[in-house]
């Protein structure tokens, strides 16, 4: 039979190992993860201005384009709603 003493000698191990180990996730999150999460915020809120505008260009393009052709984009919505109520269930 294993004595006590013995698993409270394994435990203090498994507590010890348990301790170092959270050290080290400490360590790496405040010089690791924290700066990276940092840099990719920086450079993501700097690009997101960007494709904003980019995106309401797009839109405002193709708005344009439809009230230009008004009869071309009914008919490619009709071709495009009868293709995907044929061929996706």
């Amino acid at each position: 039979m294993v004595s006590s003493v013995y698993l409270r000698g394994k435990l203090a191990d498994v507590q010890s190992q348990m301790g170092e180990l959270r050290d080290h996730v400490q360590v790496l999150t405040t010089d690791r993860l924290a700066p990276a999460a940092s840099d990719w915020a920086e450079k993501t809120g700097a690009v997101a201005p960007r494709a904003s505008g980019a995106m309401a260009d797009q839109t405002q393009g193709l708005s344009s384009k439809v009230n230009q052709r008004q009869m071309v984009a009914i008919f490619a919505a009709a071709i495009l709603g009868w293709v995907f109520g044929r061929f996706i269930p």
